[in-house]
């Protein structure tokens, strides 16, 4: 059985994909938010929180760089 998640993510990268995780923030009609996930099927645990934190951390990297640049701009 074939991941079109996957498939998709390799024609654009042009590379293997060993693991994704995909998060989404969801809200129904009542207003009630929540997170939606979905990574590889035979992905382990250990490997999805790796990348959620990995993620994590680039993004909170990106805007101190930004918030940094910003600050010394106004110096």
């Amino acid at each position: 059985m074939t991941d079109p998640i996957s498939d998709y993510i390799e024609a654009q990268a042009q590379a293997h994909v060993t693991a994704y995780v995909i998060v989404a923030t969801t809200e129904t009609l009542t207003g009630e938010q929540s997170f939606w996930v979905a990574c590889q099927n035979n992905q382990t645990a250990s490997t999805t929180l790796g990348l959620l934190e990995s993620a994590s951390a680039a993004e909170k990297l990106r805007i101190a760089k930004l918030f940094i640049a910003n600050d010394d701009d106004t110096d």
